[in-house]
């Protein structure tokens, strides 16, 4: 399984009735979602990679993996992209208000 989005496989979530075979399967789909959507939102509504449903399909492997790295990076791409030039200068003027 891979090129979709998590809107598509939330669909697939839905219609999938959940037995004791793929209880297991169904658990790391909606976690992948919920990785997605929640710590990766600037890539949410892209299509996942492969690698993402590889990680997915071993559960220790996905529950261990450094989330809250991925998303800062993100975040802090996201800063350097918008904080005004300005704010990247050697020097500042510091003045003492009275």
């Amino acid at each position: 399984m891979d090129n979709h989005t998590h809107v598509e496989l939330l669909e697939v979530l839905k219609k999938t009735a959940c037995t004791e075979d793929n209880k297991g399967e169904r658990f790391s789909l909606a976690m992948l979602i919920l990785i997605k959507t929640l710590l990766l939102p600037k890539y949410a509504t892209y299509r996942f990679p492969k690698k993402l449903f590889k990680r997915a399909q071993n559960l220790e492997l996905l529950l261990s993996y450094p989330w809250g790295r991925d998303s800062y990076m993100i975040l802090l791409d996201s800063v350097q992209k918008t904080v005004p030039s300005w704010l990247a200068r050697n020097k500042y003027d510091l003045q003492v208000s009275r």
